[in-house]
C-alpha cells in the first residue's frame, strides 16, 4: 500500500499503516485539517489522537446534519447513514473555501464522516460503515452512475482507511 499523503510506499510495521499514512505523515494530514479548520488536535501520544470539531465547523455541521433530516426521512428504503453522508459532504463543501483541492475536501469529508460512524457504531469502525464503502455503495446503489475503473479503484483505497 501506498501513503495517501505522500505517495511513498507503506511498511506493514508502520504504526499508522491501518490509516493509510505514514505515522509522520499522519501528523501532516491533521495539521493540514487543523488548518482548514475542520479539526483541532487537543493531543498527540503515540498513534492515539484527541480532536475535537472546531465549533465554527460543528454548528455548520449540524445545521446541514438538522436540515438534511427535515426533507429526507429514514425508512426501509433510505438508510439513515446515506442522510449523514450527504450532509457531511454538503457542510464539509459549503465550510472549505471554494479554492480548496478536490483531494482535501474528500480527506475532510471522509475523516468528518468516519468520526460520525464512529461515534454512532463504536471503535473499531467496521470497513461497511467507512466512508469509502458507503461513497462506493452511494454511487453505485443510490445514483446507479457507471463507475470508471479509475474510481473504482479510487473507492477501494478509501475502504482500506481507518479513522479513529
Amino acid at each position: 500500500m501506498r501513503c495517501r499523503f505522500c505517495g511513498k510506499k507503506m511498511s506493514s510495521s508502520d504504526p499508522t499503516y491501518s490509516n493509510g499514512f505514514h505515522y509522520e505523515c499522519n501528523k501532516k494530514v491533521l495539521k493540514e485539517l487543523e488548518s482548514l479548520g475542520i479539526v483541532k488536535v487537543l493531543s498527540i501520544k503515540g498513534t492515539k489522537i484527541a480532536y475535537q470539531f472546531p465549533e465554527a465547523f460543528y454548528n455548520v455541521l449540524l445545521k446541514t446534519l438538522e436540515d438534511a433530516r427535515i426533507y429526507i426521512v429514514p425508512d426501509q428504503t433510505v438508510d439513515d447513514d446515506f442522510i449523514t453522508f450527504n450532509a457531511v459532504i454538503r457542510a464539509v463543501t459549503n465550510y472549505l473555501p471554494k479554492n480548496t483541492p478536490k483531494s482535501k475536501a474528500l480527506l475532510c469529508c471522509e475523516m468528518v464522516f468516519n468520526t460520525l460512524m464512529t461515534q454512532q457504531y463504536g471503535s473499531p469502525l467496521s470497513p461497511c460503515r467507512r466512508f469509502g464503502s458507503r461513497a462506493e455503495e452511494y454511487v453505485k446503489e443510490i445514483h446507479s452512475i457507471p463507475v470508471s475503473a479509475e474510481i473504482a479503484t479510487e473507492l477501494k483505497q478509501f475502504k482500506k482507511i481507518r479513522w479513529l
